[in-house]
């Protein structure tokens, strides 16, 4: 949890505790998640925790051989270890026990231990204050137990292990013997026990730490697994780990102490071999241990006068805070509760059944413990104790009850003073153990649920219950951990109100309704059955508990956990990298996670880390993401809060800024003492334990890593203000020389920048932004003062690393389009006319899930395209804490496993001479890659083949210098010419058959012209003509069209047009065009070229016929017949075509020629008014097509002289420059004959006409 906001850093057996405050949140003796087990790790007689013999495994790791041999030697080390260790044992003499006869459970010893003796498993049963805890020890010692193995003592929670060992230790060896002897404890960053310990009292975490070293727990000859009842992940673990494990160490004793409520069922599942009268086996005993209790009034003191509905998370937020009546991320505000009617008055009793209110206002969460705390007060002596989800709740209290009691708080000496004590374990030993001190006044105890269950605080007579706690959930749905603040259960509230009666009879008010607690709960969730499984997944294998993730639904839970959450987190090792994709084996990422007892995400982050040579960054940032946030945001003081903490922000990185704030706070604390640090943390609004905390995990994942390989580079020095270098060149553009473009500000240390000069920008180190990014100057660079804050860290990498963990939490902003103002739709030069792209805060993330960056990130005024978040928070809404930017190509890079392409649109591409594809990548629904063209062989070679045979080679789209291919061309060019003289498809073989010769020739593996070009080189020195084609492969009837019916040139008297043809139906360009130069055009006669070319004769005879007017036309029917009968007569009776239409207007004309030859034949006159040409087909009439002399189409028309009048002027202007051209000529080629007659007389005069070689044969070109 934040200062702003809940943490959902999931945690389990192997997992880093996260905040305390987060491990304190529990519900009816039961935890709010598992965020404690980082007490795993902690080093044990100076070794690393995990794994002994580091240097001879990264050897074995190095040289890849096979470890087996290497673990029986530990084997054996480990058995003489032990044995010695026994034996200091053996000599350990433990004083004369006694047991407080106050306590049930001494009345109970004698049961207990003939129990002990004669079962492998006890369950002792009873509530809280009963003396379980700290009697079960002594009575193990008194049966001799802690000697071949010791006795390990197992609690939920840190405080609790520490004050249970003093307790222990006090009543066994005397005030002031110090720990660590006979008994001795372990905590996280704490072990005080020695090898002659024979109770050692330590959080499940630990244990579970020692199961990775010691599976078999040989180092214990009797457990107790205190407070089962909670059923957090690392008990639930424990329990069925120790199942399967007690069949093997029939000389291990457990005791499991759980209060009434599930003593059956702990029973139950350590349950012995079936009997007929226990057909599922006989139950473990259970021996019942009545807890020392007084009668407990219950008074509801719900907070609205409606009485509303039970709260559920309430936790509404906006961009400032929490909103009215509900709780913010950061817990700051206490679910309300509804007054009932009639509710009970002060004093009333217990079930709320005396005279009530008639108006009831509704109360602030605050004022109603103020009240509630008044309301005690009057009833007589005795300690209060409330109840909180949190820290931060404590401190609103505590500030609260200050200023409602005035002086009764401030002066501890009058005789109504009040002592207000927090109690939550993140404070120091000192503090916590202020409750536990003999005192002269009332005192008020504010506690998280450390009070509830685990603690026994002295002197309690009342209780306020708000009745919440933030309850671990884990959203199957937007894979997010959550932590709402949520109703408690009915047995979590019975816990609560019996502790205040213990000494004598107790008042409890709840300060909610009756109606409210019997709607409840009866009990709450397991935690395995509400929470992220990845990190048990992930111990269980690494274990050996489980060989597969199939595995985990065989392991002996006591409530087995829901598939589909075991698919999750099965899920998440898979992102991560730490099981395989197929098989659900572990990888070597996997064990190198396994090693870092924290969360799975953070573990990866520092691999990767490692990997990219930034480890010792990253550990920072995981420490810090890993703990509560050090930054501190009270109330009364949150803009000047803001501000302090605004000098560390990074525009682009939330991450960056636990760098910047990192550093800072390690240079203040080298310059000042430690008192004057602490002033300086409190001044500036930092938590000074937090930091210490902070400081104490990254410096035991350096120790961490060390097995693994991972090198934590020394921090680079820090170069003062004025320095040059790559950092200058970075602050001054990103060039040595400055001349990059301005840098940009950040003013307020938000997102919000300032444009300064590259030239202003101060000299030195600094920060770099996220990549792609341009060089940020916060204003805690441009401003002056001793807290200039220049620092550079390599943002790629450290992000890159980041982003391993949190691929899952990357999201794609999307854009909201603005409609351009209605003044503006209609100005041509109005910017807006299209719609506006605005980016706003509004991310898409992975599965559909759709989230916003938090309020008070640096990156939320100015949200980035693209984000990845250290965790997702879902209270009012889903919000996205400690993001940065990012570059989606990071999250390709990273999930290749993971990532689900699709391509579309595959395409011939002429310039990469192979067949593209558009490439999409999908992350989790997440599109990184939108529209990437690559290359499609990858993706389907076999269609990729067909696309380069199709396009490249049979429709000829591909630049090459390959012979055979420009023959091909040349070929089917011809043979397509064919068919345009012919006028009719088919003579030419379609594509399929040229398709079939490529692919019966080209190797399969041919793909791209890249290919083909490898294959060819070799493939053409034994085969030159494999791939060439002939003449009668790609024509079928090459005798249906002759040269002389369609001739490649127009005669006309001494000019020879070039004739081209076109079979394209529809244009105007159809038919026959004659190709006129332009200096020719004058000198062309329109006469002639009605008569088309001989191969369209008959066709054009025919179309004349249908043209003519109706009363000539029917006598000339029918027309096929007819016509047939004109061209014969034309052959006969007049000049072959190619004299016809070279004597132009010399001979008959087509028209004359036609009349003649239906007078003779049909004797039917025909005038000459009757022709229209128009009426013919555009293919049955000569398209006149004039070029420059550089082949330049100017004009075309099918009206010769129509052009010849548009194009008079160019063409004189052709006709002229050619004759000037010509004369040039002829000077220069007259000039070269004299120069050389003159050399030949030796006079040395041919120097004159030097260069001038070739220029008559120019001349007579050009004439």
């Amino acid at each position: 949890m934040r200062a702003d906001g809940p943490r959902t850093d999931q945690a389990a057996p192997g997992g880093a505790e996260r905040a305390q405050v987060v491990d304190e949140q529990r519900s009816e003796g039961h935890p709010v998640d598992g965020h404690r087990s980082d007490e795993q790790h902690v080093p044990q007689d100076g070794r690393p925790a995990r794994g002994d013999r580091p240097e001879r495994r990264r050897a074995d790791r190095d040289r890849g051989k096979e470890r087996r041999p290497d673990r029986r030697s530990d084997a054996k080390q480990g058995d003489a270890q032990r044995a010695r260790r026994a034996e200091l044992r053996h000599a350990v003499v433990v004083p004369p026990i006694t047991y407080p006869e106050q306590l049930p459970v001494s009345a109970r010893r004698d049961e207990i231990s003939a129990a002990i003796r004669e079962h492998q498993v006890l369950i002792v049963a009873g509530e809280t204050g009963s003396g379980k805890t700290t009697q079960l020890p002594k009575i193990m010692l008194e049966l001799g137990r802690g000697r071949d193995g010791q006795i390990g003592h197992t609690q939920p929670r840190r405080i609790a292990a520490r004050t249970v060992a003093e307790r222990i230790n006090e009543e066994i060896s005397g005030p002031g013997v110090p720990l660590g002897d006979l008994v001795g404890y372990q905590v996280r960053f704490t072990d005080e026990s020695s090898a002659s310990t024979l109770v050692k009292v330590m959080t499940d975490g630990i244990l579970l730490a020692q199961i990775q070293r010691d599976p078999m727990l040989r180092g214990y000859d009797t457990l107790i697994i205190d407070e089962a009842h909670e059923r957090s992940l690392n008990i639930d673990f424990l329990l069925g780990y120790l199942t399967r494990l007690l069949p093997q160490r029939p000389d291990l004793k457990l005791v499991i102490t759980s209060a009434t409520i599930d003593s059956a069922r702990f029973a139950a599942h350590f349950a012995g071999p079936p009997t007929p009268e226990h057909p599922d086996g006989v139950p473990a005993p259970v021996v019942e241990v009545t807890g020392r209790t007084f009668p407990v009034e219950i008074r509801y003191r719900p907070l609205r006068a409606d009485d509303a509905l039970p709260a559920g998370d309430g936790d509404e937020w906006d961009e400032d805070g929490p909103t009215a009546g509900g709780a913010g991320p950061d817990g700051g505000a206490l679910t309300g509760r509804a007054y009932p009617k009639g509710r009970p008055a002060k004093g009333s009793s217990g079930k709320g059944k005396g005279p009530g209110r008639a108006q009831v206002e509704d109360r602030d969460p605050m004022q109603a413990i103020c009240e509630a705390v008044d309301e005690l007060t009057a009833e007589g002596p005795g300690d209060i104790l409330v109840f909180f989800s949190g820290e931060r709740e404590i401190r609103d209290a505590e500030d609260a009850l200050r200023a409602h009691l005035g002086d009764r708080a401030a002066d501890l000496r009058g005789p109504s003073a009040v002592e207000i004590l927090p109690l939550y374990g993140r404070l120091s030993a000192a503090e916590q153990h202020r409750v536990f001190e003999q005192h002269g006044t009332r005192r008020v105890v504010l506690a998280t649920n450390v009070a509830e269950t685990s603690l026994t605080v002295p002197g309690i007579r009342y209780v306020i219950d708000p009745g919440t706690a933030r309850i671990s959930r884990y959203s199957k749905a937007t894979k997010v951990q959550r932590l709402p603040i949520e109703p408690i259960s009915q047995a979590s509230a019975n816990q609560r109100s019996g502790r205040c009666g213990r000494v004598a009879d107790g008042i409890a008010i709840r300060l909610y309704s009756e109606t409210d607690f019997e709607s409840r709960p009866e009990y709450t969730e397991p935690e395995i059955l509400r929470t992220s499984l990845a990190s048990v997944i992930l111990q269980m294998i690494s274990v050996g508990v489980a060989a597969t993730p199939d595995d985990i639904a065989q392991f002996p839970f006591v409530d087995p956990p829901d598939v589909r959450s075991v698919r999750d987190g099965v899920q998440l090792l898979t992102e991560l990298g730490a099981l395989a994709p197929t098989g659900g084996v572990l990888t070597e990422t996997g064990r190198a996670l396994a090693q870092l007892p924290m969360d799975p995400r953070l573990g990866r982050m520092i691999v990767e880390a490692g990997r990219r040579g930034v480890a010792r960054e990253v550990m920072i940032i995981a420490a810090a993401l890993s703990i509560q946030d050090p930054r501190e945001r009270p109330v009364e003081s949150r803009p000047q809060a803001d501000q302090q903490h605004a000098r560390f922000a990074d525009p682009t990185s939330d991450f960056l800024s636990y760098l910047n704030l990192w550093q800072y706070l390690k240079d203040q604390q080298a310059d000042l003492s430690g008192s004057a640090f602490r002033r300086l943390c409190r001044s500036e609004h930092l938590n000074y334990l937090r930091i210490r905390e902070w400081q104490d995990v990254v410096t035991q994942l350096r120790e961490l890593a060390k097995p693994l390989g991972i090198v934590v580079n020394p921090p680079r020095r820090r170069e003062k203000a004025g320095s040059v270098g790559v950092a200058l060149a970075a602050a001054q553009g990103g060039r040595p020389d400055g001349s990059g473009p301005a840098a940009t500000a950040s003013v307020d240390g938000s997102s919000s920048t300032a444009t300064v000069p590259a030239a202003q920008a101060p000299a030195g180190p600094r920060r770099r932004t996220a990549p792609g990014a341009e060089q940020a100057v916060l204003a805690s660079d441009t401003e002056g003062g001793p807290e200039k804050l220049r620092l550079d860290w390599d943002a790629d990498r450290i992000h890159l690393s980041l982003l391993a963990g949190l691929l899952s939490q990357i999201g794609m902003q999307e854009a909201t389009e603005v409609t351009p103002p209605a003044g503006n739709r209609g100005r041509k030069d109005s910017p807006a006319r299209r719609p506006d792209r605005r980016a706003r805060n509004e991310y898409l993330g992975a599965r559909g899930a759709r989230f916003a960056i938090f309020p008070g990130s640096g990156l939320a005024k100015r949200p980035p395209s693209w984000v990845m978040a250290g965790e997702l928070v879902e209270t009012s809404r889903l919000w996205g804490r400690d993001v940065a930017r990012i570059q989606p190509e990071w999250a390709e890079e990273l999930a290749g496993h993971l990532v689900r392409r699709t391509y579309s649109e595959p395409t011939w591409s002429t310039k990469q001479g192979a067949a593209m594809a558009l490439e999409r990548v999908l992350l989790y629904g997440v599109p990184i890659v939108a529209q990437r063209r690559v290359l499609y062989a990858k993706v389907d070679p076999e269609h990729a083949r067909e696309l380069f045979l199709r396009h490249a080679l049979v429709d000829g789209e591909w630049t090459t210098h390959h012979e055979f291919f420009h023959e091909n061309r040349r070929l089917l060019a011809e043979a397509e010419g064919l068919e345009a003289r012919a006028r009719r498809r088919g003579l030419v073989v379609d594509d399929d058959v040229l398709f079939a010769f490529y692919d019966e020739r080209v190797p399969v593996d041919v793909v791209s012209a890249r290919h083909f070009d490898t294959w060819w080189k070799t493939a053409r020195r034994t085969q030159p003509d494999l791939l060439t084609f002939t003449r009668e492969l790609l024509v079928s009837d090459e005798d249906a069209v002759s040269a002389s019916d369609f001739p490649t040139t127009w005669p006309q008297g001494e000019l020879e047009l070039p004739l081209t043809y076109q079979f394209e139906p529809g244009t105007e360009a159809d038919g026959v065009t004659a190709h006129v130069p332009l200096v020719l055009l004058a000198r062309v006669r329109p006469e002639g070229f009605g008569w088309m070319v001989p191969g369209l004769l008959e066709e054009l005879v025919t179309a004349t016929i249908r043209s003519l007017p109706k009363p000539v036309r029917v006598q000339l029917v029918p027309a096929p017949d007819v016509a047939r009968g004109v061209v014969g007569w034309f052959r006969e009776n007049l000049a072959s075509w190619h004299d016809t239409v070279r004597a132009a207007d010399l001979a008959p004309s087509f028209h004359e020629a036609f009349a003649q030859a239906v007078r003779a034949l049909r004797d039917v006159e025909v005038p000459p008014d009757a022709f229209d040409d128009e009426k013919l087909p555009p293919h049955l009439r000569m398209t006149f097509r004039v070029q420059s002399d550089r082949g330049v189409v100017l004009d075309e028309s099918k009206d010769l002289v129509a052009l010849q009048r548009r194009l008079a002027a160019r063409t004189q202007d052709a006709v002229s420059s050619a004759v000037r051209t010509a004369v040039r000529d002829a000077m220069r080629e007259a000039g070269a004959k004299a120069g050389g007659r003159a050399g030949g007389t030796g006079d040395g005069s041919g120097a004159a006409a030097s260069g001038t070689t070739g220029a008559p044969e120019a001349g007579a070109a050009a004439r």
